[in-house]
């Protein structure tokens, strides 16, 4: 909530100020970061919250802390900081919208890897993809606007296949949370089909040859902090995923 919040304070300022926000915001989230992980080593059940959301299909609000993901919460709440850093030793145009988008990047990134309930990690999934695309459209290199349709096309195109395997689940569980697929009994075929349908997306983002393809232009013609978000946090939502 805190980078969702701040992102657009960072947008109604002008120049320098709203890199001043936007590193404000991070700081708070690593040090959030930091507590969290020191009291779930004594607290695990203290970071949990299930709310209903879209209720006639079984959809939560649903995130929590857990051993597999406060690592990734530590990687996102310690990297971002540097990330903002670094990006203001440059000058951007329209820095306000660059910061912005710099933290409404990080929120998606936190609540992927929070979400308990497969709909939710879906969205947020999806979300994170939307403010790279601007920050690697709007500020990369010459050949932004090619390389960067291609990694959203990428992207996009993997995520629909999980897409569907998320509802197939959801439909036979009747809701989405994580912990209700964990528990369904599934035949070889079935699995083997939704095994194939997730890694698709995941096999994109990692990535994986052959799906590689788009890494190498968006890397190089991306911003700084856009390449550090890429290598640094966001790859490795692929790598949570499976």
């Amino acid at each position: 909530l805190i980078p969702f919040v701040f992102s657009f304070l960072a947008f109604a300022m002008k120049g320098k100020n709203s890199g001043t926000v936007a590193l404000m915001s991070s700081v708070i989230t690593m040090l959030l970061s930091l507590f969290a992980a020191a009291r779930f080593q004594n607290h695990p059940d203290a970071f949990l919250i299930s709310e209903s959301w879209i209720k006639n299909l079984g959809i939560n609000f649903s995130i929590s802390v857990e051993s597999l993901n406060i690592l990734l919460i530590l990687l996102t709440g310690i990297v971002t900081p540097f990330i903002i850093l670094s990006s203001r030793r440059n000058e951007y145009k329209n820095e306000n919208s660059f910061y912005s988008l710099l933290l409404l990047m990080q929120s998606a990134l936190f609540g992927v890897f929070l979400a308990k309930d497969a709909f939710l990690f879906y969205v947020f999934y999806e979300i994170a993809l939307i403010p790279i695309y601007f920050i690697c459209a709007l500020w990369g290199g010459k050949n932004r606007i090619r390389i960067t349709l291609k990694f959203f096309i990428y992207t996009l195109a993997g995520s629909l296949f999980m897409l569907a395997a998320i509802i197939y689940l959801g439909v036979k569980a009747g809701n989405f949370s994580l912990a209700s697929f964990y528990s369904l009994s599934l035949s070889s075929k079935e699995q083997l089909w939704l095994l194939a349908s997730f890694f698709a997306a995941f096999a994109v983002k990692i990535p994986i040859f052959p799906f590689h393809t788009w890494q190498p232009d968006t890397y190089t013609d991306a911003p700084v902090g856009g390449t550090m978000l890429l290598s640094g946090i966001m790859l490795k939502m692929g790598l949570y995923g499976l």
